[in-house]
């Protein structure tokens, strides 16, 4: 996950296999609130299956969007969206989660 305009960048470390998400964790640097997005994205995914990950990044987007309110959200996650408020910091909540769902879709996993 980079980002040139602010030179946010972070390799994710996942460990999946066909079924689930095994483990993940991240590496890298940026600011404040990249690295929090980053780090709730890691925990959450962990244990999901590749179709739900694709679904929850795509919930999450949506909703930073505005296109469509949270559902059974945690506090973290709704915190993160609120923050949609603050047009400059939408790259920044959004930066790993664009890359984990661009990163499934290169690797074929189908969307639900």
């Amino acid at each position: 996950a980079y980002n040139p305009i602010c030179g946010d960048k972070f390799t994710l470390y996942l460990d999946r296999d066909d079924e689930k998400m095994n483990s993940a964790y991240f590496y890298g640097f940026g600011c404040a609130l990249s690295k929090a997005s980053t780090s709730v994205l890691m925990e959450k995914i962990e244990g999901m299956s590749n179709r739900d990950i694709q679904v929850f990044c795509q919930m999450f987007l949506d909703a930073v969007k505005g296109n469509k309110p949270l559902s059974d959200s945690d506090q973290a996650i709704e915190t993160l969206v609120e923050l949609r408020h603050y047009e400059g910091r939408r790259d920044c909540i959004t930066l790993s989660w664009r890359a984990l769902l661009n990163h499934l879709a290169r690797k074929g996993v189908e969307k639900t």
